[in-house]
Order: C-alpha cells, then structure tokens, then sequence
C-alpha cells in the first residue's frame, strides 16, 4: 500500500477514506502533530476505529528536539536514538 500510494520526492503521501482497511495491520503510528491530532483521530468514524488509534499506540514527536531530528544524520543519531527507541517501546507495548 505504501509503494502504490507513494510519489517520489515526496515526504507525506495521502490515501483516501475508501482504503482505511489498508491501515488495519499498522501497529504503530508516529506522527508530528500533538493532541489535536490524537482528539481528531479519536472522533472520527473511520480512524477511531483502526487498532493502532484504539490501543494509543501512537508516537507524538511534536515540537520537540527529538521532533526535529527524528529525520536524522549521521551527527544526530547518537544523540536521539535512546529517546526515540523508548518512544517507539512504549508504543509497541501498546499494540496487539
């Protein structure tokens, strides 16, 4: 799903509301967006029920340092990766 719903050079992609099923086996969800994010997930019909929102097992990476180098370089990955393996651990634990 993510190769055919991919484009090259592009960071993000999008896949429409008719293919949420595709989403089904995601055990985890590491996002930039905050709170505001996990409430719109919460309530929407569609999202809110996809296991990986159900079980909370999603990565916040936000505004944060770790945020900003969760994309990182050779210079940065000594100094993230400790912070983000707990994140991704404890979002792990939270999955099926």
């Amino acid at each position: 799903m993510v190769k055919q719903n991919s484009t090259p050079g592009k960071f993000a992609g999008e896949i429409s509301s008719e293919l949420i099923d595709e989403l089904n086996d995601v055990d985890i969800l590491v996002t930039y967006g905050g709170q505001p994010l996990i409430d719109q997930l919460n309530a929407h019909p569609l999202t809110s029920r996809l296991p990986v929102v159900e079980n909370g097992a999603v990565v916040l990476l936000g505004n944060t340092p770790l945020g900003t180098a969760a994309n990182p370089t050779p210079m940065s990955i000594s100094w993230l990766l400790d912070d983000y393996a707990d994140l991704l651990s404890e979002a792990a634990r939270k999955s099926d």
